[in-house]
């Protein structure tokens, strides 16, 4: 299950709660894996001290914003073409597991008037609320505004900016499945995101 997130200092008194230690602690810790990319060191609090993934990723986003390692924040468009399934699951997950680190945005080519059942219930499992989303139409703004273009079996009805980094994630689509088959899919996404969130740490 993945906390949702609100802001890393949100998590604080959860933390100190959890752990049964200041939150300063962890930053003093943090120190000594400073050279480390964010999800390195959210993989090293989470390995070597069993700290949870979401207070983990709070204490990192925080630790690196106070040290003055806080990157440049990205825009991450997700397209599908109902924007009810697949492209709201990947929202979903960029947001809690990014947080305030990632602009995220999602669309469809052809929109549907709500959000896939199975999809919520899929993502409630994972502690991540989609049941208050909408569906969106892609706009060329919506594109103009983003570094990273992520396409769902949309083909080529995406608009092409230069300068864009466009992906094509090939998946499946949660249309008309139940729970069951939509798992599998809000998996592989799950995957696909955390290799997204190593990208753009990466690259910077």
């Amino acid at each position: 299950m993945i906390d949702k997130v609100q802001g890393p200092a949100s998590y604080f008194p959860s933390i100190e709660k959890t752990y049964g230690k200041p939150v300063d602690h962890w930053f003093e810790l943090l120190e000594n894996v400073l050279d480390k990319k964010h999800l390195e060191q959210v993989e090293w609090l989470k390995s070597e001290h069993g700290i949870g993934h979401g207070h983990a990723n709070a204490l990192v986003a925080y630790f690196r914003k106070s040290k003055g390692l806080w990157k440049m924040k990205k825009t991450v468009l997700f397209v599908c073409v109902h924007n009810a399934g697949r492209s709201q699951v990947a929202a979903g997950y960029l947001q809690a597991l990014a947080g305030d680190r990632v602009t995220v945005l999602s669309a469809g080519t052809e929109p549907k008037d709500e959000i896939n059942p199975s999809a919520i219930a899929a993502m409630a499992e994972e502690g991540i609320d989609i049941a208050n989303n909408a569906p969106k139409v892609l706009t060329t703004e919506a594109v103009k505004d983003s570094d990273y273009v992520i396409t769902m079996g949309c083909g080529d009805t995406c608009p092409f900016f230069p300068g864009k980094t466009y992906l094509d994630w090939p998946l499946d689509d949660p249309a008309g499945q139940g729970i069951d088959g939509v798992r599998p899919i809000r998996d592989e996404i799950r995957a696909k995101v955390e290799a997204l969130i190593a990208e753009i740490d990466a690259l910077g």
